[in-house]
């Protein structure tokens, strides 16, 4: 069976490139964002289920630790972005810090699976940023890594 198929879509699925969680001063947390990760949107076939699915972050050059400040280290560290899957049943009340080797298992399963059969289902998510006081200010940039593994 084909490889999963996964996008980052907004919560009307239109498709996601990037988050903006605005200006967050230090010690508050964002408002959340809520995003979808699809495996196969809309697929006329179906792929391979996404299974052990987890979010976690890196910085903007794709690293666990290092880097600069403005390219996300501090996200990274301080583990700064934060999960709720409300899409597991029981949905969690709570949010899941995550950064680096630090993920949160995500998908429509307590497993963290992500099924692939058509037209597709999604892990839906809220994001939040909580900025600690000893942060740094300034603009920030990170990436958001999905892993998983498919048979």
């Amino acid at each position: 069976m084909p490889a999963p198929i996964i996008t980052f879509r907004d919560q009307n699925d239109n498709l996601l490139s990037k988050y903006n969680f605005g200006t967050v001063q230090l010690a508050t947390t964002s408002s959340p964002i809520t995003a979808h990760i699809w495996n196969n949107y809309q697929g006329t076939s179906s792929v391979s289920d996404a299974i052990n699915t987890t979010i976690t972050t890196l910085t903007f050059n794709g690293l666990v630790t290092g880097d600069t400040v403005a390219n996300g280290q501090e996200v990274v560290t301080y583990q700064m972005l934060n999960i709720q899957n409300y899409t597991l049943t029981p949905s969690p009340t709570s949010f899941t810090p995550v950064g680096g080797n630090t993920a949160a298992a995500i998908g429509s399963t307590q497993a963290g699976t992500i099924p692939g059969s058509s037209p597709g289902s999604y892990a839906g998510l809220n994001l939040e940023i909580s900025v600690p006081s000893n942060a740094t200010p300034g603009a920030v940039q990170f990436l958001t890594k999905i892993s998983y593994n498919y048979v």
